[in-house]
């Protein structure tokens, strides 16, 4: 028998993915696969520089999904097996809720860095792709982006962005501001807070009601938008990499490994 720890293969049909419960299949890394490591034919290559981060982000977004799954399992196990960590469970959990935050603000700008494959060459030193917040402000400024970006691409940027803000707003309220975010627990499970009426992460107001919420129903809701969005912004890749250097043949891939099934649960995908 073997076990994969984790791992990303490649060669799947869309049918084979939705019937396996087991893996995820996300098309921004298929796309990315095909694109850097075509398994046939010839595909078109950006310049060096362009193709060295497209590499590294490509690298760092694999390493940084996974490592989504793996937090998520083990908050499922820290839950379900409270034997032998008790009284400590609540600082083993905020540990892995302050490194699940910032590995999904490393997502959204690795997704950022990737997008240079939607825009012309010639283009790509006019438009700030180093982090998604930088990406975010140039789509929404008035020097008229959609003469650099895609239509939709700008869209899908602008229609995103609470739901972004809301993830970079608790890592930064853990890590830039020093914050201690609140937990309390109950038969169903931990919960995350206090949180305003704008969705921020806020100190504990002593005296006062503190809203909180579920923290895996709550970490499902920002982890499905933003691979979704990862999903969207994989497709105008294609689409727009297909008509500036051709065809290429698409296969897709999977990410494979112990915690991926509880994570494909977490998503209900």
């Amino acid at each position: 028998m073997m076990i994969v720890n984790k791992s990303t293969s490649i060669g799947w049909t869309i049918e084979a993915l939705e019937a396996d419960k087991s893996v995820l299949g996300l098309k921004l890394i298929s796309v990315l696969d095909c694109i850097l490591r075509p398994l046939l034919g010839d595909v078109h290559k950006l310049r060096p520089q362009y193709q060295g981060l497209i590499e590294e982000a490509r690298i760092a977004l694999v390493h940084d999904i996974h490592g989504l799954a793996i937090l998520n399992d083990m908050l499922q196990f820290i839950f379900t097996k409270p034997d032998g960590i008790q009284h400590k469970d609540f600082l083993y959990v905020m540990e892995i809720i302050e490194k699940y935050f910032t590995n999904m603000r490393s997502i959204y700008d690795f997704m950022s860095k990737v997008l240079r494959l939607a825009v012309e060459e010639k283009n790509i030193g006019k438009i700030s792709f180093d982090s998604f917040n930088s990406l975010l402000t140039f789509a929404e400024s008035n020097s008229k982006p959609q003469q650099l970006l895609p239509e939709d691409l700008i869209s899908l940027l602008t229609n995103i962005k609470d739901e972004f803000n809301l993830v970079k707003n608790i890592r930064d309220f853990i890590i830039h501001n020093g914050k201690q975010i609140s937990l309390l627990k109950d038969d169903k499970g931990y919960q995350l807070g206090p949180f305003n009426n704008q969705g921020e992460l806020i100190e504990l107001q002593l005296g006062e009601e503190n809203k909180y919420e579920y923290l895996i129903p709550y970490l499902s809701q920002r982890t499905e938008s933003m691979l979704k969005f990862g999903e969207s912004i994989a497709d105008i890749i294609h689409r727009e990499f297909t008509r500036m250097n051709g065809e290429f043949p698409f296969m897709w891939s999977a990410l494979e490994g112990v915690c991926i099934p509880s994570f494909v649960d977490l998503l209900g995908w």
